[in-house]
């Protein structure tokens, strides 16, 4: 599978994704706010890596889930671009995988509830296109290479299970 397989999967599983009128729980804090309304200004074509791959301060992390499945076709050509390897390492083993599951809590993120079956075919299509191919990009020193294939085995797990739309 080359990258414009990848993306090309994720804009038709997500193509019916329409922009939702707020991004983030907007009134929950001013972070929420500034985030909200940054993601507001923008679109699938127009977001930026700039507004996306600061770990300290992204607003990925305060996504609803409609704004999950709007933006998630873009942000994977941003990871994937040549300026995106940093921000490439964040998206798939965490935004895709780690925070998906709140231990301390014992329930999924909310994300997950809004996916159909196609749309997890291709988040898992894109997981093991960059496990293959961006191994030795994002991971030269071995650091990243549990994190990638537990990331393919959570998605290889979540096509698997059955799913009710909620």
């Amino acid at each position: 599978m080359t990258d414009a397989q990848a993306l090309a999967a994720l804009e038709a599983a997500f193509a019916a994704a329409r922009k939702p009128d707020h991004f983030t729980d907007y009134e929950h804090c001013s972070e929420c706010k500034d985030h909200d309304d940054v993601l507001r200004s923008r679109t699938r074509s127009t977001i930026q890596l700039s507004d996306v791959d600061n770990p300290g301060r992204n607003p990925i992390n305060f996504l609803t889930p409609e704004g999950f499945c709007y933006y998630l076709p873009a942000l994977a050509r941003l990871a994937l671009s040549q300026e995106g390897e940093a921000f490439l390492v964040d998206l798939v083993p965490f935004h895709l995988c780690d925070t998906l599951y709140d231990k301390k809590a014992h329930r999924y993120h909310p994300w997950l509830t809004v996916l159909n079956d196609e749309q997890r075919q291709a988040i898992l299509q894109f997981v093991r296109h960059v496990a293959s191919t961006r191994r030795g990009i994002m991971d030269p020193n071995g650091a990243y290479a549990e994190e990638l294939d537990r990331a393919v085995a959570f998605w290889e797990a979540e096509c698997k299970a059955p799913h009710t739309l909620a």
